[in-house]
């Protein structure tokens, strides 16, 4: 059964509180199967972990130690809340043991403070299986089994693969990267593993890349161990029906995996000021099979024709049709994708749920065609690409007649 792992926004735990608030008819089947917060955003918002533990539902801390590959605002939320957050970068020869052991450890901490239900240990962005950050990503691996051990800390263990896609997801590769991650991971007995390769999840993503994504995410699955797919609400669905446990996804937010940018946007500017900002806002539009800004989506509900395409017709989730998806779209997207999930995981055959991961991405492809001359018509300059979506019906497909995947150019 495909999980869905949804990731609090900065300002959603009162959504997500009312989601999960027990006693109410949406409790008696929680929209999501795991809740995931940043880790500055768990250290903020506690009610994320109440929320969480009043519905029974599992809470997992995201530690974001990337960010320490990058300079980071001295001001910045993960520098002042989180206790091993830092401004300065930490260079791969700084990283000794002693540093490794002290970082294991106030991470595993932190996570225990913030009432996680297992603990996702420390790791770093590789760009490539040589980078020495995959090195000491799987040093950072064993080293939280054995302080977990040590201390006898009784919680599930998460490992996050973090790896650049253009060296990692191919299969010579392979063997050298995510199978060396893998026989680490094996050792420390995982629950599961969390998947992030990046980037990945644009509308525009080639078939040849998509491919080697959908593959490599099938060499993880193959270890035995449940595979989570990490930042992929574009190509979540279709990696559950792939043969993977589940995918986690930011609601209008972080739906894609760009941990280069997520660093990038940490920066501080030159007069001391931060160089990131508030995401735009964003509705989920299931016809698209993606999220789109509230300008976007303004201009294609206003449209009648696509209007009835598009519009959300579940009265449990947008009683007030456009009004809602526009005013509640965090609540619309936990709910929209929650329905989706449950549609594939009651589709008793594997062939079922690839045959309808192809319909649905080809239908998207059609309407974001239909969509795009409507945005042309109305004066909107937004681009829509169906790369993606025409990319995932073909893999879909060639994955549905070709049980192994091993013919996939």
């Amino acid at each position: 059964m495909g999980e869905l792992l949804i990731r609090a926004g900065h300002d959603d735990h009162v959504v997500i509180g009312d989601l999960l608030a027990p006693g109410g008819a949406v409790a008696l089947r929680p929209p999501m199967d795991r809740l995931v917060a940043d880790a500055q955003t768990a250290a903020r918002l506690p009610s994320l972990a109440e929320s969480a533990h009043l519905a029974g539902v599992p809470y997992l801390v995201d530690p974001l130690t990337p960010l320490l590959q990058g300079p980071t605002d001295s001001n910045d939320a993960w520098v002042k809340r989180v206790t091993f957050g830092e401004a300065d970068v930490i260079a791969p020869g700084e990283f000794t043991d002693q540093r490794i052991n002290r970082l294991v450890s106030e991470v595993v901490e932190f996570e225990l403070e913030q009432r996680a239900t297992a603990i996702l240990p420390p790791y770093l962005y590789a760009d490539s299986p040589d980078d020495p950050a995959f090195r000491i990503s799987l040093r950072l691996l064993l080293a939280t089994r054995r302080h977990m051990s040590r201390d006898n800390i009784n919680l599930p263990l998460i490992p996050v693969f973090c790896g650049g896609w253009q060296r990692f997801a191919h299969p010579d590769a392979w063997t050298a990267g995510v199978d060396r991650f893998l026989a680490n991971a094996l050792d420390v007995g995982p629950q599961s593993l969390a998947m992030c390769l990046t980037p990945v999840g644009k509308a525009s993503d080639s078939y040849a890349k998509t491919a080697r994504i959908f593959l490599t995410a099938r060499r993880f699955r193959a270890s035995g161990v449940p595979t989570l797919a990490w930042h992929q609400g574009m190509f979540g669905p279709g990696l559950v029906a792939a043969g993977l446990d589940g995918y986690e996804t930011g609601a209008c937010t972080r739906e894609r995996s760009d941990v280069r940018s997520q660093i990038t946007r940490k920066k501080p500017k030159g007069d001391g000021k931060s160089s990131g900002g508030p995401p735009p806002k964003m509705v989920y539009i299931e016809g698209l099979g993606r999220s789109v800004t509230v300008e976007v989506a303004r201009a294609l509900l206003g449209d009648l024709d696509t209007r009835a395409r598009l519009i959300c017709d579940d009265e449990s989730c947008c009683p007030h049709g456009v009004d809602s998806m526009l005013d509640a779209p965090v609540r619309h997207t936990i709910n929209a994708r929650a329905q989706r999930m449950r549609d594939l995981n009651a589709m008793p055959e594997a062939s079922w749920r690839l045959h309808q991961i192809t319909k649905d991405a080809q239908q998207a492809v059609r309407t974001t065609k239909r969509a795009a001359l409507v945005l042309r018509r109305v004066g909107v300059s937004t681009k829509l690409e169906v790369g993606a979506q025409e990319s995932l019906a073909r893999i879909a497909e060639h994955l549905r007649t070709d049980d192994a995947g091993r013919q996939i150019a």
